[in-house]
């Protein structure tokens, strides 16, 4: 694997799934290493992380940051693929649905 600049994934899922998928980044993020497609990142122990909900927008947005010294990004040769970024940008679209939902 070698170090990846982005990852970006939008798509539209159900509640259960969300929840489903909220779950297994927890347990990710927990071991300290969040597996993507083409990307692996380290979590370090200590990270900032801002949670944003907008009413009108209908959007709940999850970032979660570090100092570049406490994570690395990682990426697999993927000829053909498309580069993907971080792991919260999953998280972000899919608790946008959440959100909408009421939850």
């Amino acid at each position: 694997m070698h170090e990846s600049d982005e990852y970006e994934e939008e798509f539209t899922t159900t509640r259960d799934e969300l929840a489903a998928l909220l779950a297994d980044l927890a347990t990710e993020v927990r071991a300290g290493r969040v597996e993507l497609k083409h990307s692996a990142i380290t979590i370090p122990d200590e990270v900032d992380v801002e949670l944003e909900y907008e009413a009108d927008d209908g959007e709940f947005e999850l970032e979660v940051t570090w100092d570049e010294e406490g994570g690395e990004d990682e990426r697999e040769d993927d000829e053909g693929g498309e580069d993907e970024d971080e792991a919260e940008e999953a998280d972000e679209d899919g608790a946008e649905e959440a959100d909408e939902d009421g939850e």
